[in-house]
C-alpha cells in the first residue's frame, strides 16, 4: 500500500519530535542537518514540526544520518513515536 502523503495531520508546534530532540541532543542546528542531508533548511524544518513529508530518498538519507536513533516511521510522521508512547 503506497504511503498517503495527505493523511500526515499537521504537528502541535508545541510538542517536541523525536527527529527535533535527537537534532538537539547531538547539538546540530536545522542548518547543518539540511545541508548535511542535501535539503534545503526550511524544509528540514518542516519534516521536523510534520508538516512536510519527506519524499522517499529524502526520509531515507535522514534516516540514515541519525543512524538508527529514529525509524522511518518516525521521519515521515514525527508524531509517530508521540501517538505510540501514548498508547
Amino acid at each position: 500500500m503506497p504511503f498517503d502523503r495527505a493523511a500526515v495531520k499537521p504537528h502541535n508546534a508545541a510538542m517536541t519530535t523525536k527527529l527535533k530532540a535527537v537534532r538537539k541532543a547531538r547539538k546540530l542546528s536545522v542548518r547543518q542537518v539540511a545541508r548535511d542531508v542535501d535539503t534545503h533548511p526550511q524544509n528540514y524544518n518542516r519534516i521536523e514540526r510534520g508538516e512536510q513529508v519527506p519524499k522517499r530518498d529524502l526520509a531515507r538519507r535522514i534516516f540514515e544520518y541519525y543512524q538508527g536513533e529514529v525509524t522511518l516511521g518516525e521521519v515521515y510522521d514525527p508524531e509517530y513515536a508521540l501517538d505510540y508512547a501514548r498508547g
